[in-house]
Parts: C-alpha cells; structure tokens; sequence
C-alpha cells in the first residue's frame, strides 16, 4: 500500500516536472527544458551542445521534436546542430 502511494507521487512529481519547467533555446528553438524519453520515460535536462540525446535504456532521439533515431542510428531531423520543428511540451510521461 505505502508502495502504490509513494509511487503515485513519483510520476505526479515527474509528470509536474516536465508541464512546468523553464524553456530554453537549442539551436535557435525554444523548448522546454526537462523531456522524458519518448520509450522508458526518464526525465533528461539539456544542458548544452547536441540535441541528439541517448538514455540509458539505449533509445536515441532528438531533444527538440522527440524524434526516435531509426534503427540505423541515424537522425530524421537532421545533424547535431540542425534547426528542427520542436514537438509540443509533453503532458505525459511514456512508460507510466
């Protein structure tokens, strides 16, 4: 019971985290901050540089428009330091 209860306010944290945080500017594109992978949903702050993200589950993708890497690793958005269409703010957490 204490489980299920801590874990509900886990992924409430979580899911307030990635609605309310800061945006930034990544290669001339505002989005937020904070995203959670798009396949374990692990919360991941930019920093700087890249916009290619790889999580500890192994799944790549682009911080700006959540766009997995296809299977060979590479990029439908474009390179490293590409402009792209920056997907909307995430309003769930994928994998809760």
């Amino acid at each position: 019971m204490i489980a299920a209860i801590l874990d509900a306010l886990v992924r409430t944290q979580r899911l307030r985290l990635i609605k309310n945080c800061e945006t930034k500017t990544v290669f001339g594109v505002e989005c937020p901050a904070i995203r959670a992978c798009p396949s374990c949903g692990m919360l991941i702050e930019h920093k700087e540089a890249c916009k290619h993200m790889h999580c500890r589950c192994s799944q790549k993708f682009c911080f700006i428009c959540l766009e997995k890497s296809d299977s060979g690793g590479q990029y439908q958005c474009g390179a490293w330091n590409a402009t792209c269409t920056p997907a909307p703010r995430q309003t769930s957490v994928p994998g809760q």
